[in-house]
């Protein structure tokens, strides 16, 4: 494995994580909303009703994170909270219809600029690329799941 490889990668990954951020942040800040509070509307979009605890770790916050961020979207009426039936200890998080809505016109707007931006990338470009950061993906996911 090539060490400067590795880091060219890190650093190439990195840089264009600031790129989006620093152009999907007007798009959040268009619907009142904060990059943890996507990522939880993101999260019940994928995943129907979580619990705080598990909504956690599938958008890799920190509880204190989805905590205030929940909060926010509760009093917006983007997520409600209610009993699990099969456990009356447990409150389960979903996406209210307005919330559902909200994530579906973000992903939209994201989804529009991440295809600008790959317009002149060949599909098979793009899939071995995919398929490279999923590897990657799982591979920090294990690492990070070992440190906890």
């Amino acid at each position: 494995m090539n060490a400067e490889l590795i880091n060219e990668l890190k650093d190439s990954w990195a840089y264009g994580l600031l790129l989006l951020q620093r152009i999907y942040k007007p798009i959040l800040a268009k619907y009142g909303v904060t990059p943890a509070e996507k990522r939880i509307l993101y999260g019940l979009s994928k995943h129907q009703e979580l619990s705080k605890q598990d909504l956690a770790k599938a958008v890799v916050l920190e509880p204190s994170a989805i905590t205030r961020a929940m909060q926010r979207l509760e009093n917006n009426k983007d997520i409600k909270r209610h009993v699990d039936v099969n456990d009356k200890r447990s409150i389960l998080l979903m996406l209210t219809p307005k919330g559902r809505k909200k994530i579906e016109i973000i992903q939209k707007e994201f989804l529009d600029v991440f295809k600008l931006a790959c317009h002149d990338i060949n599909d098979d470009d793009i899939i071995n690329l995919a398929h490279t950061l999923e590897k990657l993906n799982q591979k920090l996911t294990n690492l990070l799941e070992e440190a906890s």
